[in-house]
């Protein structure tokens, strides 16, 4: 009969105990629902906004924006036309991206829930 060298016998326990453990110790990952770019912020335009205008806005103010990825198609969301702006950045490091598009008069603009 083969025995077990009584140091193994309790290395394994420990060996196993390390890796509840090591995964409790690390935090949970918070956010808002977008964890990682691309982060999608969305704008909606005001009824009523014509294509055209809908367009140059999303253009003008994602054009040269070191924070934009790229810019999504227009479409209907909610009954309202809008189109998703996919960015590096989520919150106030896109602020003048947000003040871009909602200085439009035509535009709003944030991160959905």
């Amino acid at each position: 009969m083969r025995r077990n060298p009584l140091w193994l016998v309790g290395l394994l326990p420990a060996v196993a105990l390390s890796g509840v453990v090591s995964c409790a110790a690390s935090p949970p990952t918070v956010c808002a629902g977008q964890c990682a770019p691309p982060y999608e912020l969305v704008v909606r335009f005001a009824a009523g906004t014509s294509h055209a205008t809908e367009q140059e806005v999303l253009t003008s103010c994602a054009r040269s924006n070191p924070v934009v990825i790229r810019v999504g198609r227009l479409h209907n969301f909610e009954g309202q036309s809008a189109a998703f702006i996919y960015t590096k950045v989520i919150g106030n490091r896109a602020s003048k991206l947000l003040k871009c598009l909602r200085s439009s008069g035509v535009a709003t603009a944030g991160w959905p829930n």
